[in-house]
């Protein structure tokens, strides 16, 4: 999916919660991820959010007076995969294993619980 990237610095002589407003105000516009580093904020938009809404967006900048870039970034990552790679199986007592479906089945252990990971089901990490 391709996202666009606005890059804003803070406005001359902005109060401390200027990138917080920013951030209330550009996720009303439909920008729907935010980073703060190094005294800039990052605001991400999906392409067809971008295409319908820019000249919003650079009329609400201008009039806010935040200096800012724009960069296209066009990233075909399957962030489910990697965020799979990086997934382990919880062991417990060396009886126990909790594992996702897409993990290989373990028989050295006496009980394998296999949970499919999604925003409703917890993953076997939280002691709940």
């Amino acid at each position: 999916m391709v996202y666009y990237e606005y890059t804003l610095g803070r406005a001359q002589d902005a109060p401390e919660t200027a990138f917080e407003i920013a951030t209330a105000e550009l996720a009303e516009l439909g920008f729907d991820s935010f980073s703060e580093e190094a005294g800039e904020l990052h605001a991400y938009i999906p392409e067809p959010e971008y295409v319908r809404l820019r000249e919003t967006i650079a009329a609400w900048l201008d009039e806010a007076g935040y200096p800012h870039t724009i960069r296209e970034i066009a990233d075909d990552t399957n962030w489910n995969s990697v965020w799979e790679s990086n997934f382990s199986s919880v062991e417990v007592d060396g009886r126990c294993r909790v594992r996702a479906s897409f993990h290989e089945a373990a028989p050295d252990f006496e009980h394998e619980i296999v949970i499919t990971p999604k925003m409703s089901f917890g993953t076997g990490h939280h002691a709940t």
